[in-house]
């Protein structure tokens, strides 16, 4: 579960995505976020693009210093 981050999918709950597969995000007029992943439908998440970016940071700054 290295490459992944947890973001909360609107109307499911929480759900692991593999970083490395998102292709884009967009920000929505609700103030959600529309995460695209490279193989699959985009999914709509509660968690800003800034937030996610942080998240993405986070991990891979975690698995730098594990090496």
């Amino acid at each position: 579960m290295r490459d992944f981050i947890w973001l909360f999918q609107l109307g499911v709950g929480w759900i692991a995505v593999r970083f490395g597969d998102i292709t884009y995000m967009e920000t929505l007029i609700s103030g959600a976020t529309k995460v695209h992943i490279s193989l699959g439908q985009p999914l709509i998440v509660g968690q800003s693009q800034y937030q996610i970016l942080c998240l993405i940071d986070a991990k891979q700054r975690l698995r730098e210093s594990q090496k």
